[in-house]
């Protein structure tokens, strides 16, 4: 069993870290293959299960299940479940959808959950005309699908790009005994805010509305969002106060999304002033915040004011992540500001960090400015292995 705080119960005894023979140790112990499943399922949900233990943890899942069927054990839709989720973590769809097929020819009829499962596993494959064919199939076999599911295949069309098939999917679910809730705004306004389609994002906000969901921060910070991507940064701020006037604080997140706002349209000295006015009220920069500045001054080819909001973000006790060390490297890179430049990247290895493939370019971009080509075909051969292994 699991207990509320995602730790694994078994005869009473709770533990948050298991080591995988611990793990082989409570699945034999368990008394019958749905415990054994139920079992696999809560530890599957821990963080501290490593991605390897948990791959292998599904395999050896689905080889007891295999013998189950061998020995004429029929499974419960439990435990099916409990397959598809673990199968669909690993983006293994021909598995998910396998498990289907044999759930069906053994007599067990899939539920909402399951048919849900099973669009959320394609359309984060990519395979979003095969999750719309689940909807039209639950439509021709009576199964209604729900908030959740409606919700999640209108994510998946959006992440696709589908925007209108989206939009028509909604309409449909307004029509349903389903309403579109509070999850399903946001995804609705996130999704059209991010292509800029701010006529949308109204048209939702007022949707929203008339179904009864207030505006919150979140909310409030997608429509400021949609704004400033238009470059409509002044009625941006007339929502920020708008959200002051009915109570509503603005977060970190707000104040980074306007000040990319601003930095966007080069609007250098309010976002600025900006950074000070949130820190006075409470909201303490993040690390993106930094880097929000550090990539407006290194593609401005203003290296030193770059590096400086770069230590500056360090002696403020924020650990630079690898944006922002990559961010530093390209203001450096575009200089030739080579032994800068090591600092950042030997920086990055020695904090335990991995470099990514945009880290290798702007050094490789920094040694060739430099003149030295060894060095840089050195790193290419690096960052080869690197992606190979």
């Amino acid at each position: 069993m699991k207990s509320s705080d995602g730790a694994v119960l078994m005869n009473g005894e709770i533990k948050k870290v298991m080591s995988s023979e611990e793990i082989i140790g409570r699945l034999k112990s368990a008394h019958d293959l749905d415990q054994t499943f139920s079992l696999f399922k809560a530890i599957a949900d821990l963080r501290h299960v490593m991605h390897t233990t948990e791959t292998w943890f599904c395999r050896e899942a689905l080889v007891i299940y295999k013998r189950m069927v061998s020995e004429e054990l029929k499974p419960s839709l439990k435990t099916y479940s409990a397959l598809m989720v673990a199968s669909g973590r690993r983006r293994d769809t021909e598995t998910v959808m396998g498990l289907l097929e044999e759930m069906e020819n053994l007599g067990l009829r899939p539920n909402v959950y399951t048919f849900t499962i099973c669009i959320r596993v394609l359309g984060r494959a990519g395979k979003i005309d095969e999750a719309c064919n689940i909807l039209k199939r639950m439509d021709r076999e009576g199964c209604a699908p729900d908030v959740v599911t409606y919700t999640v295949l209108i994510d998946a069309l959006c992440n696709a790009g589908k925007l209108d098939t989206a939009k028509e999917v909604f309409k449909k679910m307004k029509c349903s005994s389903h309403k579109p809730d509070r999850v399903t705004y946001i995804t609705m306004l996130d999704k059209f805010s991010d292509c800029g389609d701010l006529d949308s994002v109204r048209e939702f906000w007022t949707l929203m509305e008339a179904d009864g969901h207030k505006a919150d921060v979140v909310t409030f910070t997608i429509l400021v969002d949609a704004l400033c991507k238009v470059g409509k940064v002044n009625d941006a701020f007339v929502v920020l106060d708008e959200m002051k006037e009915v109570g509503i604080l603005p977060n970190l997140h707000t104040y980074n999304t306007l000040i990319c706002g601003l930095l966007r349209l080069r609007r250098l000295g309010e976002a600025l002033e900006l950074y000070d006015n949130m820190e006075l009220c409470g909201n303490q920069p993040n690390a993106y915040t930094y880097i929000l500045f550090i990539d407006y001054y290194g593609k401005l080819g203003e290296a030193d004011k770059a590096v400086e909001t770069f230590e500056k973000m360090k002696a403020r006790g924020i650990a630079p992540n690898v944006v922002a060390c990559n961010a530093s490297l390209y203001s450096l890179a575009e200089v030739g500001r080579l032994r800068e430049a090591k600092n950042i990247f030997f920086g990055i290895k020695q904090s335990g960090l991995v470099p990514d493939s945009i880290t290798y370019n702007m050094m490789m971009k920094c040694y060739s400015n430099a003149g030295k080509v060894d060095e840089a075909i050195q790193l290419l051969t690096e960052m080869i292995e690197w992606l190979s292994s």
